[in-house]
């Protein structure tokens, strides 16, 4: 929601300009933030706020709207050409700043931009909101609670809890300091499937109360078994590309 309102604050603005009477036709601003709001000057903060490690070289004296690059060498020549590739690496950024979109090219093949790409076993999204790799374990978990609700009367309690280590707890617990700073609503999901898994091991009616359970098998809900900090936390809003090279004939 957050960020659907912060890019609603950005998309369709346009701007004119008026000198006395006459006014020129509105164009549409494709860069930068509104001028004269309140929210402003935050968001043009956090629009710059990398600028100076575009270059490595010179250093970048950034204050409120102005910014003065420096670089000294005793050479002039030397210096000319350090301010000329700089200057190049700084234009890189500000049209990675201007575009949502770029271009990479691997052996002389364009590689193409993915939305969602696995990696080491977790589903990263150019958003990083975590909702595919949430989906992927869901899914997986459902699979191994509907395995323990069908053998609930064929296997006992210390059995299933030995399935629900090898088949549920993995899901759960890899790379869940990253992917655990999603939204509490996609947590949930996983903690009702927990829920029907403990219920399951211990024979318990469907809606059993399932705090007692979890705590007879000693086993940490979802909500336990992450630092409280991520909780707190908003889903991380950096874009990723996420690069696919199967495409690619070498």
């Amino acid at each position: 929601m957050a960020l659907q309102w912060i890019k609603s604050y950005f998309s369709r603005r346009r701007q004119f300009l008026q000198i006395n009477q006459t006014c020129s036709s509105t164009q549409a601003i494709k860069c930068g933030v509104p001028q004269g709001s309140i929210l402003g000057p935050l968001f043009f903060i956090l629009y710059i706020n990398d600028l100076p490690k575009a270059s490595k070289l010179s250093e970048l004296l950034l204050f409120a709207g102005d910014t003065s690059i420096f670089f000294s060498h005793s050479n002039p020549k030397y210096s000319e050409s350090v301010h000329n590739k700089e200057l190049l690496n700084i234009d890189v950024w500000l049209r990675c700043s201007m575009s949502h979109s770029f271009s990479l090219s691997f052996g002389g093949q364009p590689l193409t931009q993915s939305n969602v790409t696995k990696f080491r076993g977790v589903y990263l999204d150019e958003h990083l909101t975590w909702k595919h790799h949430i989906n992927f374990a869901c899914k997986q978990i459902a699979k191994s609670v509907g395995i323990l609700s069908r053998t609930r009367f064929y296997l006992s309690c210390k059995t299933k809890l030995m399935l629900y280590y090898a088949l549920i707890y993995p899901y759960i617990t890899f790379c869940n300091s990253k992917w655990s700073s999603t939204y509490v609503s996609n947590l949930n999901r996983i903690y009702l499937l927990q829920k029907g898994a403990v219920r399951a091991v211990t024979n318990s009616e469907y809606r059993a109360h399932t705090a007692p359970l979890f705590t007879k098998l000693k086993i940490l809900d979802i909500f336990q078994s992450i630092p409280s900090i991520l909780l707190n936390s908003c889903s991380a809003t950096t874009i990723i590309y996420c690069l696919h090279f199967s495409s690619i004939c070498l």
